[in-house]
């Protein structure tokens, strides 16, 4: 009885709340975050029947293109409506994005960038880690890898591929093309996104086999190393290896790296692609054009060949604010405002009547935060150098930068928006490994700082307000000097780095000397030519799915303190706690567990100001209110994106709020056009 009185309760309850609150209840049925198993998601079978954009129907009648059954796999991927908050969408329309970095080239696998902000619809990837925000238990989403299974001793994962996949031009995508794209990471003379010791496991480098045309094997140095698996996300690119193994020197002895990398530049159009859209139209700092491509191998459960836009325009705008600024106007349909003076003059915007375009906040997982180089082997040119990393490798002078920084000032007077607070280093509060308890803090505290400092030997000789190197250093008496690098692409970097200037000189005596990096600052990174950094690194919002880049699992890792040649490294005592604990991270599979040993690692981070954190953010998304299928809690940044958050395939517009595409259907390439 008393169970049906809460029942009923609780009925009477939700039913107030619909009537008095029927905006909050259509919201919550919008939200999908931790909903749905992967069964609920995706499925891979044969429908009863297929269609097809008008477009592509009309080339296929005039024989341009084979018919669609032809075209998809047996077994299609199936995204389920479930993933639709709107439901299965019409044909038509035209996403339109600015995108800030240029186009280098097509083949992702050596690194090139395409221009981010969307540009990587053209590709595809094993697995899908950026929709595990609907699953209540978060696990890799099947992609181009319909499945895969453990060996009895965990020791091997044996992968099947979706058969029947095309790249653009027809040719079938196998396992030749994972063999082959794995070939790039595991290649020291390749800069591609992951390198061979982000697969390496127990020591042994993982070996990839091929078993037949559909499925391969990973044979691995340890025991269900869990973590291999997220690996294979975006940042291991499949590359066609019937277009580009001809060219590539393990496979063809007559051609450099550097002739490889030149077989693909950003005018080599269109480009052989697996996503849901084909590079066709590229001008260097004006626009780039994408269109749907024929053979994409995803439906929805109508049988509708994805994806439902007709095309995608990048708009090229090298500062981000742009990108904003075009979706106030009209002429953008999406952006992450990230230029945090901007966010008021969106929302204020957007509560317009007859606005065009919704807003949605992001929880904070933005971090702003400064690292030191602390490599006494990469990039040592000079005695300053050795000097200088010698310091930074004192926690005694890390923790005396953050009593420097007074992070209130910062959120309050530098960017007085509601979308930053205080920040020590570590994770952000919106990272999935966040726990409160485990944060050190050292808050603004010039008077320590200086203490500090003198402890350390530094004092001010000349009286000039600059301090001066301890006569036990490698350049006695200069003064000290320090560059901080900040990304120019960047606006907020460049102002976070130039508020800490005049604090760190009249309060600190340091000479912060800001210098604001271009298309040059990935190469000096990873040659050791800098000194410290603003930078913001997203891959902490999920570390367990990164933990090569959280700390020294690698030679490579973290970027603030790579090996140097012959793999030289001296890791400092809390630095080898922290990689021993990461490394026990790859083979646990309960979160729990996961939470307790992330906890203790953001301990070890924030007590030693591995990084030192400045400020957290949230990103304010600005979308047109055309386009269906947003959620209404989707994530703008936590395993990917907001454009692998809320896919791109299955984002549409209702026929009578299109915007006009038959100049962009001309352009779908034929077989004949590669």
């Amino acid at each position: 009885m008393e169970q049906y009185f809460q029942k009923t309760l609780t009925c009477l309850v939700l039913h107030v709340c619909m009537l008095m609150c029927p905006d909050l209840w259509a919201e919550a049925s919008r939200e999908l975050a931790e909903k749905f198993t992967i069964e609920q998601m995706v499925e891979y079978k044969s429908l009863p029947s297929y269609s097809q954009a008008p477009s592509l129907k009309k080339l296929e009648e005039k024989g341009e293109i084979p018919p669609i059954g032809q075209r998809l796999p047996a077994e299609p991927f199936v995204w389920k409506t479930n993933v639709m908050v709107d439901g299965p969408g019409v044909y038509g329309d035209v996403l339109r994005r600015v995108y800030g970095a240029g186009t280098e080239g097509w083949n992702f696998a050596v690194g090139q960038i395409q221009g981010w902000g969307g540009t990587e619809a053209y590709r595809e990837s094993l697995i899908n880690i950026s929709m595990m925000w609907v699953m209540k238990e978060p696990a890799p989403v099947p992609n181009l890898a319909r499945s895969w299974e453990w060996a009895d001793d965990g020791y091997t994962l044996i992968m099947k591929l979706v058969e029947g996949v095309r790249w653009s031009d027809g040719y079938e995508f196998t396992a030749e093309d994972v063999i082959f794209s794995y070939d790039h990471i595991l290649d020291d003379k390749i800069p591609s996104w992951q390198t061979k010791s982000t697969f390496s496991f127990g020591g042994q480098v993982t070996e990839l086999k091929q078993i037949d045309k559909y499925t391969v094997s990973w044979h691995f140095g340890i025991a269900y190393p869990v973590v291999a698996i997220y690996q294979m996300n975006e940042r291991f690119p499949i590359v066609p290896a019937h277009i580009l193994k001809q060219h590539h020197p393990k496979y063809n002895t007559s051609n450099s790296y550097n002739d490889y990398f030149n077989v693909t530049p950003s005018d080599a159009l269109p480009v052989v692609s697996l996503g849901p859209y084909i590079p066709v139209r590229y001008k260097p700092g004006q626009q780039l054009i994408y269109v749907r491509n024929p053979y994409y191998f995803k439906v929805d459960e109508r049988g509708q060949q994805l994806p439902y836009f007709d095309a995608i325009q990048f708009t090229d705008a090298r500062d981000w604010s742009i990108r904003t600024l075009n979706v106030l106007a009209g002429s953008a349909d999406n952006t992450h405002v990230q230029k945090y003076d901007l966010q008021p003059v969106v929302l204020s915007a957007a509560r317009k009547p007859n606005t065009h375009f919704k807003t949605h906040w992001g929880d904070w997982r933005v971090p702003h935060q400064i690292n030191l180089n602390l490599s006494l082997h990469l990039g040592v040119k000079d005695k300053r150098d050795k000097a200088l990393r010698k310091l930074f490798r004192k926690k005694q002078f890390r923790v005396a930068l953050s009593h420097l920084i007074d992070r209130h000032g910062i959120t309050n007077g530098v960017f007085p928006t509601p979308a930053t607070k205080p920040w020590y280093g570590g994770y952000c509060e919106g990272s999935t490994m966040y726990d409160e308890s485990m944060v050190i803090r050292y808050p603004y505290n010039p008077d320590e700082a200086r203490q500090i400092l003198a402890e350390l030997g530094f004092e001010d000789i000349d009286n000039d307000g600059i301090l001066n190197w301890p006569n036990n250093s490698e350049i006695s008496g200069e003064e000290l000097i320090i560059e901080l690098r900040a990304g120019g692409e960047s606006p907020e970097w460049v102002q976070l780095a130039e508020a800490l200037v005049e604090p760190f000189r009249k309060e600190g005596g340091i000479d912060l000397r800001v210098k604001q990096t271009g298309r040059s600052a990935s190469a000096e990174r990873n040659a050791g030519y800098w000194e410290m950094e603003v930078s913001r690194d997203m891959s902490t919002n999920a570390p367990e799915i990164y933990p090569h880049s959280v700390g020294p699992m690698s030679d490579t890792t973290p970027w603030w303190h790579m090996s140097g040649s012959g793999g030289q490294r001296d890791l400092l005592p809390f630095e080898k706690e922290i990689a021993t604990l990461l490394e026990s991270t790859v083979t646990i599979r309960s979160a729990a567990k996961l939470k307790k040993v992330f906890g203790q690692v953001l301990k070890l981070y924030t007590e030693n100001q591995y990084t030192i954190g400045i400020m957290q953010a949230k990103y304010l998304d600005a979308y047109a209110k055309r386009h269906k299928n947003y959620p209404a809690d989707f994530p703008i940044q936590l395993y990917g994106w907001t454009e692998k958050n809320v896919p791109m395939e299955i984002r549409w517009a209702e026929k009578s709020d299109q915007l006009p595409t038959s100049n962009y259907l001309q352009m779908i390439p034929k077989l004949s056009d590669y």
